[in-house]
């Protein structure tokens, strides 16, 4: 074979192989980088148990470990859907209140794929044959040495081996790096991004749309399509005054109807100022919130946006469908209500609700009742304000706070009677503090606070904090608890977070606040209490000695009377005497010491 043939011969084999190489690459661009897209949606641990936003329901997340006095819990509107104890993306609930479709967890900015060993194997062949061929054309300067002259010596065999070793390597390498770092993880960032985009890319369709300022009146709005909103106003200042509107057609899109409000009966959005009043909102449809303020920057931890406002007054609001709220807030936008009558009787909806993003939520008079499995009165991703109102729930928890947000009552009437189980709680309680690791609230301090209020409730414990941190601030309200078997405060593990840390961690202060009932720590979980201005506490506290930490402190005028053996960790009392502690026959320990008056 003569010398030209050869070295066309040894070319495209030189050719074939980089292209195998570019093969390779491209094969697992296709697989790896797709399954690292698919692993991003998908909940760490059972991810697909955690309660997904919205549509649908989840699979009931796994009991809590611990015995609890009630066997029953209603999940807050969040939860219809359910969080496995890996703290798995609970599904998104219809509005925070509502079954969630199913979605995964959001991806994480730094996730990043890479190759396994196979591929480096491949990489390492083909290395092999191309350092080979390169290696050969050099030594026999492109074929015009014959195979016997190339390799004449050991001297020019060791120096041949060691440049296909050390060419091989590097050939490797290289494929390697440029598979792992510039496609694969480019690939995962575009994936990112798109996701991104679309979650902030809902589309919308409206019967009614309002692009310039105007005010209208005594007028009536339709719309029977899914996805439609009846009346849409984005970029304006708009009143709309004696209005009647009504909405009926499902929600296909659990996400888009509860983060952007596509299937709302009114929604305002794109810095829009929405004034309301003397109207009335209907709506009979799945995913059909009354009326939705989106504030354009719908992420977990918003910091921003586009500056939405909805005012809302003297204006009747009914929802019949499942995730079908009464007045709804995402994405930092802003709604002020007042004097509004609403009730809800759907699944996870909540007659207040909040979700992905928050905002603020400013209530003010009027009556909020909702009749539906997991459908609180208020359900918090936002931080939300009520006063001189009434709350009723009749089937669901009375107030839920996810994440690192907020309640505030003020004279307001609360009456809860949660009697119907949703999702994976495993309690019956009034208000209930938690974080759902859903992605929807950010992770930090939960925050109830009640002054001048009247707090009822028929089943279950009055409080109930799990899976998160919290500050509870109550004065001088009138607090009621009709369940013989339920406590005042409870604090534990339960279905969300990672068993073993997924207690709770509270902080209680009582300022001219009377409370009876007991509180129950598990032992994962701390209570710092403090009575002050004139509190008084009936009732026990760790009566098992069972929590992890258990602060209590009293000022010289509050008092406590025991009904049970009680074990804290520390007393701070500055009566140093102990008159202010009624024992009542029963024991008190500090850090395992009875106290002796």
């Amino acid at each position: 074979m003569n010398r030209k043939t050869k070295n066309i011969i040894i070319t495209i084999l030189i050719i074939l192989t980089i292209a195998s190489i570019g093969f390779t690459m491209y094969y697992a661009k296709n697989h790896v980088s797709t399954n690292a897209s698919e692993n991003m949606m998908t909940p760490p641990g059972n991810i697909g148990n955690a309660p997904d936003k919205q549509d649908g329901d989840n699979n009931a997340p796994t009991k809590p470990e611990e015995n609890n006095t009630n066997s029953e819990n209603t999940p807050p509107e969040k939860p219809e859907g359910e969080e496995n104890e890996n703290n798995e993306r609970p599904e998104m609930p219809n509005g925070n209140a509502g079954t969630p479709p199913e979605m995964g967890n959001m991806p994480n900015e730094n996730t990043a794929s890479s190759i396994s060993t196979g591929y480096y194997v491949v990489f390492a062949i083909e290395g092999l044959v191309l350092s080979s061929l390169l290696v050969f054309l050099v030594m026999s300067n492109c074929n015009k040495k014959s195979m016997k002259e190339t390799f004449a010596n050991k001297d020019k065999i060791i120096i041949s081996i060691l440049s296909v070793v050390i060419l091989t390597s590097l050939t490797t390498l290289g494929s390697s790096v440029i598979t792992n770092k510039f496609i694969l993880n480019n690939e995962n960032n575009n994936t990112q991004n798109n996701m991104n985009n679309n979650n902030n890319g809902a589309t919308y369709s409206s019967n009614t749309s309002i692009t310039e300022d105007t005010t209208m009146s005594d007028k009536e709005y339709t719309s029977s399509n899914s996805e439609e909103n009846a009346v849409s106003i984005s970029k304006a200042e708009v009143t709309l005054d004696n209005v009647k509107v009504t909405k009926t057609g499902d929600s296909s899109s659990g996400d888009n109807s509860n983060f952007y409000g596509t299937n709302s009966a009114i929604i305002a959005k794109d810095g829009a100022t929405l004034t309301i009043k003397n109207s009335e909102v209907t709506t009979n449809a799945d995913g059909a919130n009354g009326v939705f303020s989106y504030g354009g920057s719908a992420t977990t931890n918003n910091t921003s946006s586009d500056g939405t406002t909805i005012t809302i007054s003297d204006t009747k609001i009914t929802t019949t469908g499942d995730n079908a709220g009464g007045i709804m807030t995402t994405g930092g936008g802003t709604t002020n209500a007042t004097n509004l009558t609403i009730e809800t009787s759907g699944t996870s909806s909540a007659a207040v609700r909040s979700d992905r993003g928050g905002g603020t939520v400013t209530v003010n008079k009027g009556t909020y009742k909702t009749t539906g499995k997991g459908s609180p009165t208020i359900y918090s991703t936002a931080d939300i304000t009520v006063s001189n109102a009434t709350l009723i729930a009749t089937s669901s928890e009375g107030v839920v706070i996810e994440g690192k947000n907020s309640v505030t009552l003020n004279n307001v009437k609360l009456t809860d009677t949660n009697n119907t189980l949703n999702g994976q709680s495993t309690t019956y309680k009034n208000i209930f503090l938690y974080q759902s690791m859903s992605g929807d609230a950010a992770e930090g301090n939960a925050t109830f606070t009640a002054k001048n209020s009247v707090i009822i409730t028929n089943k279950g414990d009055t409080l109930y904090v799990t899976n998160t941190t919290a500050a509870i601030i109550l004065e001088n309200n009138t607090i009621t608890n009709n369940d013989k078997t339920g406590n005042f405060l409870r604090i534990q593990k339960d279905s969300w977070g990672n068993s073993g840390s997924n207690g709770g961690d509270v902080t209680l202060t009582l300022k001219n606040q009377t409370v009876t009932g007991n509180i129950v720590v598990d032992s994962i979980s701390t209570l710092d209490m403090s009575l002050t201005s004139t509190s008084y506490f009936e009732g026990a506290i760790n009566t098992d000695n069972t929590a992890k930490k258990i602060t209590l402190k009293l000022d010289k005028t509050s008092k406590i009377k025991l009904t049970a053996d009680t074990y804290v960790t520390s007393l701070e009392d500055t009566d140093k005497s102990y008159s202010n502690i009624d024992l009542n026959g029963y024991k008190l320990y500090v850090n395992n010491v009875e106290i002796v008056q």
